[in-house]
């Protein structure tokens, strides 16, 4: 499945707690390395169930466009 994660070109927004024991930053960075259009973002503080630990940011997150994200 890697080579067709490679060869995805939609946008695609990558949403990882900072602090999630088990889907950790190294994981995230792997993600965000194999989809080429891409972007990362690490919530500080959020765990697992990131969208539960940071529901507003979020959301904030998936409804921005690229230009509006700071």
């Amino acid at each position: 499945m890697l080579p067709k994660l490679r060869e995805f070109r939609r946008p695609t927004r990558i949403i990882f707690g900072d602090a999630d024991p088990y889907l950790n930053k190294g994981v995230a960075q792997r993600f965000h390395e194999l989809f080429p259009v891409s972007d990362l973002f690490l919530v500080p503080g959020a765990r697992h169930f990131v969208q539960m630990d940071e529901p507003a940011q979020v959301a904030s997150l998936i409804l921005a466009t690229p230009r509006t994200i700071k």
